[in-house]
């Protein structure tokens, strides 16, 4: 071992490539242009890997894509429900009627029996609404933003029937 590292003598790599120059490079290239070249199978086996790289990173660039769009949603609804929670917001009667009335919409079957009155924040109900959906209305109600109060003026009803009537 001692014998490679003398100042006198090269290391048999080193030695190679001094002698041989570009050739060993030239042709390494040519054994594989010309593997390439005569087994084509390989080159369309190779294509096809490609190809399907190309697809799952293109699958997986669009879901990340979507998930970028859903979180950055996401964030913006949090944000804007946030910045109304702690903004003062005083809209007219006929905002603070309409946003009740389409709040009303989710919370009861038949919201269209429900008559809604505002004046400066304090809402009034009045109509006809079954016993199992009081509840969720009168809370529903309260979290409209620009509420302040409820007043229950409806008429409870147990079931269809009697509502129908």
């Amino acid at each position: 071992m001692a014998a490679l590292f003398r100042r006198d003598r090269r290391h048999p790599a080193v030695a190679f490539t001094r002698d041989h120059g570009p050739a060993l490079p030239a042709g390494i290239g040519a054994g594989a242009a010309l593997a390439i070249a005569l087994d084509r199978g390989l080159t369309v086996r190779r294509r096809r890997i490609v190809e399907r790289a190309g697809a799952v990173s293109r699958t997986a660039a669009d879901r990340m894509s979507k998930r970028a769009r859903d979180l950055r949603n996401r964030t913006r609804g949090v944000l804007a429900v946030t910045r109304g929670r702690f903004s003062s917001d005083s809209p007219s009667d006929d905002q603070l009627e309409a946003r009740v009335r389409s709040q009303l919409g989710h919370h009861a079957h038949r919201a269209s029996r429900i008559e809604t009155l505002a004046e400066d924040g304090v809402v009034t109900l009045r109509g006809e609404v079954l016993a199992s959906e009081l509840g969720e209305v009168i809370a529903g109600v309260r979290t409209v933003r620009g509420v302040r109060d409820v007043r229950n003026e409806l008429s409870v009803f147990e079931d269809e029937a009697e509502l129908s009537r």
